[in-house]
């Protein structure tokens, strides 16, 4: 009789610990959704390459592949942001025309003194051929929800709250070369301050370790509407 009152003990009690340790406070859980978001970053071919007149360019049927391998293909329009980022002084753009036709262009993208040094100092992940250009640091101003979910013996949180960017001088250069290239084409560019976001984000609780992870989010601008779910997606996928 004992051992059962035990055991019911037991069961009530692992429960209420297992809760407990899985508690997050408000600065916890902006520590760690600024800690995913700032390692944040647009990813961006560089070496040898083709750029091609066309809008979906593939590659030319009289063509030697074993000349070409490893090279990136783009359409002008793709290849527009390198443009941009070489004359903030980012990228080093040797172009030539090909001699593929009058349609293609040959071009090696190097990293120049200045974008080594900012790899150091943002300590972006590296990869072979590829920059990976920081957007900026997030701060996290409001979180207005802060829920546990519990699936099986999982613990998730929901998070929904409000962030403010700081961009880094490379996206404020990109955002404003947008802008202007928007104006030449008579579209207007778009009123919302791009720094105010709002996000869902669900992190999941590694009983193990004691700590909360992220596992996915979304994030828009604070007057846009979320395009899909990712949160939602993955809990009942679970």
């Amino acid at each position: 009789m004992k051992l059962r009152i035990a055991f019911v003990f037991l069961l009530v009690w692992i429960p209420f610990f297992a809760n407990a340790s899985s508690e997050l406070t408000q600065d916890e859980a902006s520590a760690i959704i600024s800690g995913v978001y700032n390692k944040n970053c647009l990813r961006l071919r560089i070496g040898n390459g083709l750029v091609s007149t066309h809008q979906n360019p593939s590659f030319p049927s009289d063509a030697d592949p074993d000349n070409y391998v490893d090279w990136w293909m783009w359409s002008e329009d793709d290849f527009g942001l390198h443009r941009v980022l070489a004359e903030a002084g980012i990228f080093e753009i040797q172009d030539r025309q090909s001699v593929l036709g009058d349609n293609w262009r040959e071009v090696t993208i190097e990293l120049s003194p200045k974008a080594q040094q900012l790899v150091k100092e943002w300590g972006t992940p590296e990869r072979e051929n590829t920059f990976c250009l920081k957007r900026g640091t997030l701060r996290v101003t409001n979180i207005g929800r802060n829920e546990l979910y519990q699936k099986g013996l999982d613990n998730y949180r929901v998070l929904m709250g409000l962030g403010e960017w700081e961009f880094t001088e490379e996206t404020k250069f990109v955002e404003s070369a947008a802008r202007d290239a928007m104006a030449d084409a008579g579209v207007p560019p778009p009123e919302a301050d791009l720094r105010f976001q709002k996000f869902i984000v669900l992190l999941k609780h590694d009983p193990f370790r004691g700590e909360w992870r992220f596992v996915t989010g979304d994030m828009v601008q604070v007057d846009e509407e979320f395009q899909g779910n990712r949160v939602l997606e993955y809990l009942q996928r679970r």
